[in-house]
């Protein structure tokens, strides 16, 4: 991505093509370091964004702004000796253009710079910046040489941090920037020391490729989106504010983190490639599985917020992959993936017929889910599924569902409306006190195989057609016919009276609400 200028930065750049500059150079002969002592300049330079100004001595020194500044640009140029560039008095430089490092030594600036300018490091030396109130707007542009920080807000929240290849920006203190971006499609180094953080604020969405590393943190606040695509190693916190995202991979083969990730905002996996994520998922997070590779989650994950699979598989690598009653939610052709790992989800939703769940040996369980929720996809495995919904909410399953595991109804209402095979695979089917068990939805669909059925709550059949039921049927629970012609074929001993199995009932079962 391209980085941005802002545009009064652009009108600066293109007025000064037409005006003549004031140009001054330090010579530091004036028997102190102070900028207001005209004898250490080539000429006194005036106090005007008219004026520019560089330094060139080879020689270390040390320059003193003694009194505040307005200036067109700053320039420390290659050749240019070790600079510190000294702040008397809480004096600012305001500067409408640029302040350019091309040294090959440490510079360090600790003077609170402001106004327009833009921060340009283009040597191969260090460039530190230690203004505590730096608020100037351009970008922050480091395409070569080394950018630190020697306290917190040293960086201003109103720029964002550009890195070109083979360039690096040291994160000492906590910063806050606009947005991290890469230079001409390149990315650099950025280093987090530990207990720091870098956040990013400023609404925009980029793509960083460069790598992250250290033991700080990143954090994301505001509408926006950050894309990693290198593989990044920094282990400190990854926190996703509310209404921002973050995307490993941005749809290509690479991108990577380690961290741990919390907040209330968007994770993305958008990769081609299988990729494992062994890091800690938390808070309120939204997280996506985009890309059409697989991505496995191996965490003890404790997030909170909805669960999307868009494409491609997310695969479980742990009992809590998918969070804490996540809202699981299945588009197209991808496919959620226990892994052989049974793990608890909160609901479980598709309005396609190409989206999968695979068990293997796990159970899924759908737990304490205060909303109706539909699953049009399949279902597979020798696993099990368990519905734990709260009373009087339903999960609809439209599938041929071929899981050959138990299928259990703790609580609420599991609704079959297949037009094929079983909704509830091949395996034995249980009924909690309370729970239901409906077959259709006053159609001729709705289908559960031929499994012995323990009935210890409600087995009702709503369709409208006529029907032979050879499951065994057990348990304490009733069995009701809402529609249609049942009959019971099975050795059954279940213990509740039975209504007619060859004629409707008065008060049919509707469909549950919003299904």
């Amino acid at each position: 991505m391209k980085f941005r200028l802002p545009c009064c930065v652009l009108a600066v750049l293109a007025f000064g093509a037409f005006e003549t500059r004031a140009q001054s150079t330090w010579t530091g002969g004036g028997g102190d370091t102070n900028w207001s002592t005209s004898g250490n300049w080539s000429s006194a330079p005036a106090n005007s964004y008219s004026t520019s100004i560089d330094f060139s001595s080879a020689s270390a020194f040390t320059s003193t702004v003694n009194t505040s500044f307005d200036l067109f640009s700053l320039t420390i140029l290659n050749g240019a000796g070790a600079l510190t560039l000294n702040n008397s008095g809480g004096q600012v430089l305001s500067i409408s253009s640029a302040l350019t490092d091309s040294s090959a030594n440490s510079v360090t600036v600790s003077v609170p710079l402001q106004y327009t300018m833009i921060v340009d490091v283009n040597g191969t030396g260090t460039l530190t910046l230690g203004g505590s109130s730096n608020t100037y707007a351009g970008n922050t542009l480091v395409t070569s040489g080394t950018l630190a920080d020697a306290n917190a807000n040293a960086f201003s929240a109103s720029s964002g941090l550009v890195i070109g290849s083979g360039a690096t920006v040291d994160v000492n203190f906590d910063e806050t920037v606009s947005y991290l971006d890469n230079y001409l499609g390149t990315g650099g180094s950025v280093v987090i020391a530990s207990g720091a953080a870098l956040l990013i604020n400023g609404g925009f969405s980029t793509t960083f490729p460069g790598i992250i590393s250290g033991a700080g943190g990143i954090s994301t606040s505001t509408v926006g989106t950050l894309t990693l695509t290198g593989a990044n190693t920094y282990t400190g916190p990854t926190v996703i504010g509310s209404g921002t995202a973050i995307n490993i991979g941005g749809g290509g083969a690479t991108g990577s983190i380690v961290s741990n990730v919390s907040g209330a905002g968007g994770l993305s996996f958008d990769l081609t490639g299988n990729y494992t994520y062994a890091g800690t998922l938390s808070g309120a997070l939204n997280v996506v599985q985009q890309g059409t590779g697989i991505t496995t989650l191996t965490g003890n994950n404790t997030y909170s917020g909805p669960t999307t699979v868009n494409f491609g598989t997310l695969q479980a690598g742990s009992t809590s992959a998918f969070g804490n009653l996540s809202a699981v939610s299945i588009t197209g052709s991808g496919t959620l993936d226990l892994n052989n790992f049974s793990n608890t989800i909160g609901t479980l939703s598709s309005f396609s017929a190409s989206s999968s769940v695979t068990l293997g040996s796990g159970t899924l369980t759908i737990g304490t889910a205060a909303v109706n929720s539909t699953f049009d996809g399949t279902i597979s495995g020798t696993g099990g599924l368990t519905l734990n919904n709260v009373d009087g909410y339903t999960l609809l399953l439209n599938g041929a569902n071929t899981y050959s595991g138990a299928t259990t109804i703790t609580n609420g209402t599991l609704l079959a409306d297949n037009a094929s095979g079983s909704a509830v695979g091949t395996g034995p089917i249980t009924i909690g006190s309370g729970a239901v068990l409906q077959v259709g939805s006053l159609t001729t669909t709705g289908a559960i195989g031929t499994a012995n059925i323990t009935d210890d709550g409600t087995l009702t059949f709503a369709r409208t057609d006529s029907i032979t039921v050879s499951n065994v049927i057990s348990g304490f629970g009733a069995v009701t016919v809402d529609r249609g012609t049942v009959t019971l074929s099975g050795n059954n001993t279940y213990g509740e009276s039975r209504r007619s199995s060859t004629a409707p009932s008065k008060q049919a079962r509707q469909p549950p609400s919003g299904i």
